[in-house]
Parts: structure tokens; sequence; C-alpha cells
């Protein structure tokens, strides 16, 4: 265990709130060094009661890092649905490490969640948000009694992005083991301010900002509306077949995403979220963003987005 390389350092959630983003950024700084893959998904098996591969495996993924990181880090957003389970087995295989979740409106990354799995064709093609949502709450609806904490990865796709911004059910389990090895940002924030955003995350990392003060910053995993979907899926096969090249050479990547852009990219006015499906939809989150505004009050958190000061029918006190 001591001669090999292993992380300091996860991104462990959320989906679809700028994990991709977040672990580009970090990358870049001379004191932090990337895993090959930013998905190692390492330990995802936990989420399915399977053994993890032997642990050469994933010191693998890191064997270009030198002995001058202050940092090792991977970043896989499932592994915050893994609760307690997960957390302790990270816990038991790395230790203490650093613990980083992003967190985002969750009706908006449930919108992002629905587009994904559209490209993925896990539902139809010609189905709308709003029916997405109809088969969602009828879903929760059915089992929400059932589980204190819902396994996200044993329901289908409705009830699963549903639950998975159910931030509060997963991160007090987190909680119990990592404390205040933990760290909460807000993908508006990112989103909002990149540099800033970065800036603060050095500050507790302990490490020089300098780099991010002048950075020029890309949206990474940017989904956009298509107008051959063949050819994205082929661009989707390609970028993940190349993801360690294009992690080491940004500037390519950079130069062939925005061809690829330039190409398939339809300025057709894109889906939005009906008023009924945000007013659903907020009776569902809003005792769950209730939740993680006071868990993060009492680590001493003081300033919040727009989507949590709402539900907890908050004033800009705590812009």
């Amino acid at each position: 265990m001591t001669s090999i390389k292993l992380p300091n350092l996860i991104i462990a959630g959320v989906n679809k709130a700028g994990t991709t983003s977040l672990h580009t950024y970090l990358s870049w700084h001379p004191d932090i060094c990337g895993s090959k893959k930013k998905e190692t998904n390492y330990f995802v098996p936990i989420l399915y009661n399977r053994k993890l591969s032997p642990i050469e495996n994933y010191a693998k993924l890191f064997q270009s890092c030198d002995d001058q990181s202050k940092y090792l880090i991977e970043s896989t957003p499932r592994y915050i649905y893994g609760g307690e389970k997960m957390a302790v087995a990270i816990h038991e295989t790395l230790g203490p490490i650093k613990i980083i979740f992003i967190f985002r409106d969750p009706i908006q990354r449930l919108f992002s969640y629905y587009r994904h799995i559209k490209d993925t064709a896990e539902i139809p093609e010609s189905e709308y948000f709003d029916e997405y949502v109809d088969k969602s709450l009828k879903g929760y609806n059915e089992i929400r009694n059932k589980y204190k904490i819902i396994d996200v990865y044993k329901e289908n796709v409705y009830c699963r992005g549903l639950a998975q911004g159910f931030y509060s059910d997963y991160l007090i389990e987190w909680y119990k083991v990592f404390g205040n090895s933990i760290k909460i940002f807000f993908f508006e924030d990112l989103k909002t301010n990149p540099a800033k955003f970065m800036i603060s995350i050095c500050s507790w990392l302990e490490i020089n900002p300098a780099i991010y003060e002048s950075a020029k910053f890309t949206v990474e995993n940017k989904r956009i509306n298509y107008k051959s979907k063949i050819l994205h899926q082929l661009a989707s096969i390609l970028n993940n077949k190349f993801e360690r090249f294009f992690r080491t050479h940004h500037p390519i990547k950079k130069a062939v995403r925005n061809m690829y852009f330039l190409i398939n990219e339809s300025k057709n006015q894109k889906e939005s979220i009906s008023k009924n499906s945000i007013k659903n939809l907020e009776l569902i989150y809003d005792r769950y963003n209730r939740r993680i505004f006071d868990m993060l009050i009492s680590k001493g958190y003081t300033n919040f987005p727009e989507w949590l000061r709402e539900s907890c029918g908050l004033n800009d006190k705590y812009r």
C-alpha cells in the first residue's frame, strides 16, 4: 500500500452538476494530478454489493503522477448514492481523504439528466419532460414509504432521476464517516464565476490560486441540441476512447469540440421546463432542500444559491 499512488481527493457527487468541468480545472493546477480517467468507477461495485477489484488496478490510473503532487484526484459522481456503505469503503481503503460534493438546483439537474438519458436511448426520443416528470412522481409515490433512503440504482430511470436530487438523504450518511473532510460547493457558483469558485477551492485545499486568476474557463461535457444523432453518438464514443489524451492536451480537445459544435449543433429552440412541472417538483424537492440547508447551516456554511434560499423561504441574508 505504501509503494503505490492512490487518490487523497475525490469529487464524489453529483451527476449533471459540473463535475467534469471541476475535475478538468483542478487538474490544471501544478499541485494536483488527475486520474487517467475522470470517472474511475473503482468503488462503484459497492452500489451493487459486489467486491472491489485489486487495489493495484486502481493505482494504475495514477501511476503517471509524480511525488511532487500534493493531491491526486479522481471524480466519480455516482459515489454519493452509495451512502454510508460507500463512504466506509472509501475511508477504509484511502483513509480520511478530502471529499468534494457539488450540488445543483435539483429541478435543473433532473432536466439535464432527462436530456442525457434521451441521448442514450434509455427513454423514448418522443417523450417530453412533462411526461417524464409525471412518470417519475408516480414511481416515487409508489415506493416512498418502503425505504428510509431510496437506492437509486435499484430503481428505473424515472424514480432514479428524481431520487438523485434528494441530496440530504445521502450527504448525512457521508458526514458520519468523513465529517469535516467534506466540502460542499454549488454548480450555480461555478457557472457564474468559475475563477472565484476555483480560488475558494484552493483556499480550502491550501494551495496557490494564482493559476486561476487569469485562466480561460470552458464548459466541459456540454450538452447541445444536435442535428445528427448518429454523429453525436460517434462523437461520444471517440471522446471516451481518447479521454486520456484529451485530458493531457486540453487545447486540442477544445479545438476539436468547437469544430464539432460548428458542424452538429442545432439552433432549433430548446425544450423548456413547464410551470406545471416546476410546481409539482417543488412539492417533492422542497423538503429535501430544507434538510440540506439546515445541515449546512449547522456546519457553518453561510452562502447559498437561490434555489436553496427559496425552498427555505429566506431573503438575501444567505446570498
